[in-house]
């Protein structure tokens, strides 16, 4: 009796969908990242990537059919806008821009976007009549857990503030997600689609340190000695993004000196928030290749 054969039926995982992404950095090419299941993309959508370990955003070029050779992909975290906010003759343009110039393709993106409005679409929520009933029983509870548990911290913010823009519940009680949506689920909160005025960002003045240099051998990453040198070279910068630019660093490399006791970062002015770029693509709808 003959042994059966073992069938090569079974289903093999499907590729991962891939999309070149402008990203808007110090970055001169494209990079490429895989499409999440279920998440539809289109040419010249702003998109948030992952880039080192910050967050990024970029403007979807291509989708890829293979990626490069020993390359890690990474996957889309999540689309910035319902439509692109550039046709694909504008992208075709960036990309030549870009390559004639030898630009960073996602700068060139930036430049081209238009401008944001001076106002920003949000939810914000403030507390129900049956939300400030409840915090008053948790305030007025015997069990601390009770009275200082997130649920009434969430609740306390909202009653104390008046109405909070929802991105800064989900920021500020992150550790504990549940809990806005447990306080929403109860009908709680309230959640209103509001107009708030766009905010403003600080403008720093970087120096070196004036006191003693840290006893111990600082190892430092290449970012953060390029600003280093760039202050020992030019001075103290009135406005630290063009240092920035200048040392081809982040703020977090700032940050990171300042803790160090390396340098001194102080508020020197503020400035209207870097645009988010909103476009209206009500004309070019349908003619935007898809990505899906």
């Amino acid at each position: 009796m003959s042994r059966g054969k073992k069938s090569d039926s079974a289903p093999k995982p499907a590729k991962p969908r891939l999309v070149n992404v402008a990203v808007m950095a110090a970055v001169p090419n494209a990079l490429t990242y895989a499409i999440p299941e279920g998440m539809g993309l289109l040419t010249g959508q702003r998109v948030q990537v992952p880039l080192g370990n910050r967050r990024a955003t970029g403007i979807v070029i291509e989708p890829v059919a293979i990626a490069e050779p020993g390359v890690k992909i990474r996957e889309v975290l999540r689309t910035l806008d319902p439509e692109p906010v550039l046709s694909p003759e504008l992208a075709t343009l960036g990309l030549w821009i870009a390559d004639y110039y030898l630009a960073p393709v996602g700068e060139v993106f930036r430049a081209m976007l238009p401008l944001r409005p001076e106002t920003r679409r949000a939810q914000t929520a403030q507390l129900t009549e049956e939300g400030r009933r409840w915090l008053d029983e948790l305030e007025s509870s015997l069990l601390d857990e009770s009275k200082t548990g997130s649920e009434a911290a969430l609740l306390r913010l909202v009653a104390d503030e008046g109405p909070v823009p929802l991105d800064r519940l989900r920021r500020k009680f992150a550790s504990s997600p549940r809990t806005l949506d447990r306080v929403r689920a109860d009908r709680w909160l309230e959640i209103s689609n509001v107009e708030l005025a766009r905010g403003e960002r600080k403008v720093l003045s970087v120096r070196l340190a004036s006191g003693p240099v840290p006893e111990r051998p600082v190892k430092l990453s290449p970012a953060a000695r390029r600003i280093l040198e760039a202050l020992e070279r030019d001075g103290s910068a009135g406005d630290h993004r063009s240092l920035l630019k200048t040392a081809r660093a982040e703020l977090a490399d700032l940050k990171k000196l300042n803790q160090l006791g390396l340098l001194h970062l102080a508020e020197s002015r503020r400035v209207p928030l870097a645009p988010a770029q909103l476009a209206d693509t009500s004309d070019s709808n349908g003619v935007l290749p898809s990505l899906t």
